[in-house]
Parts: C-alpha cells; sequence; structure tokens
C-alpha cells in the first residue's frame, strides 16, 4: 500500500479542517446542552447547521487560528466575511437575521425587526458556548458579557418572559 505525500500546506489545511471541525462541533454540542436546559429541543439540535456548509465551512479551514472565529481573520483580510454572511442569513438565533429595510416614507432605512424570544434565548447560549470554548480554562461568567454586552438586559428579559417561549417550543 502506497502512502500519500501531503506538503505543508496540504498538511496544514488538513489540520484545520479537523480542528475546526471539532470546534464547531464542540460548539454546537454546548449550545446544544443550554438550549436544552431551557426547554428548546429543536433549536439545540439544530444549533448551526450551516456551519457545515462548504460556503462556511472552506472559511474555517482557511483561517482557522483556534482561539477566535475564523470569520474574524476573514473580516480582516477582506473586509467582509462571506462565512459570515451566509451564516447570519441563514440562522435566527442572530439579531442580524431580524433586520428589514423600512418603507419609501421612512426613507428605506435599516431597521430592526423584533426576535422572538425563543430565538433571543437562544442567542444567549450561543454566546455563552462561544465564550467556554474560545476562552477554555480561562473561561469565566464574566466572558459572554465582553462578546456581547447587552447580554446582561436579554438574560433578564428571558427569564421574565421565559413562559411564553417555553409553551411555543
Amino acid at each position: 500500500m502506497s502512502s500519500v505525500k501531503l506538503n505543508e500546506e496540504e498538511k496544514r489545511l488538513l489540520h484545520n479542517a479537523w480542528h475546526h471541525f471539532l470546534t464547531i462541533t464542540h460548539h454546537k454540542l454546548v449550545v446544544m446542552e443550554g438550549c436544552f436546559k431551557v426547554g428548546l429541543f429543536k433549536q439545540g439540535l439544530l444549533h448551526d447547521l450551516s456551519k457545515y456548509s462548504w460556503e462556511e465551512f472552506k472559511t474555517g479551514v482557511k483561517y482557522y487560528q483556534g482561539t477566535r472565529s475564523p470569520n474574524a481573520a476573514e473580516k480582516e483580510e477582506k473586509g467582509y466575511s462571506s462565512a459570515w454572511l451566509h451564516h447570519k442569513g441563514r440562522n435566527k438565533h442572530h439579531f442580524e437575521y431580524w433586520t428589514d429595510v423600512s418603507t419609501a416614507e421612512d426613507h428605506w432605512k435599516i431597521v430592526g425587526v423584533k426576535m422572538p424570544v425563543n430565538y433571543l434565548a437562544e442567542m444567549v447560549m450561543d454566546r455563552i458556548a462561544a465564550s467556554k470554548i474560545y476562552q477554555g480554562r480561562n473561561y469565566t461568567m464574566r466572558h459572554p458579557t465582553h462578546i456581547f454586552p447587552e447580554i446582561r438586559n436579554i438574560s433578564s428579559c428571558i427569564r421574565r418572559r421565559r413562559h411564553v417561549w417555553i409553551r411555543s417550543c
């Protein structure tokens, strides 16, 4: 049996692909655990499946670092992230999904649309999980608020409205 010889770039890409896969899968499982705890079973199971699509995964392979989102590195290089644009348009737990263009009377402004509380809760689980994954042993409960400072206000909103989205699952 002959073995395939890989050059250094191929080895790097293979390493990145494997470790990015492990990172996004670990993230997905941590979010799933959080969603399950609050009764969001379907959202926990379906969370971030688009990260496994080639459109998003290839960015993870090319820009993998292990300490932060590959999308940040792509944004630094290109000025935007094609993976992020793809991701936020398909995942309702991102507040960026909930934007629209207003009417002509309002001069076609980009406006926010009310985000349902169940997606708000999933967004909080997503931020907590991202902090846990990228901070590792250095993680504290303060890290999610550094990624998304408004999380403190969101958490209290979820506690007040919990009964609404638990029933709607």
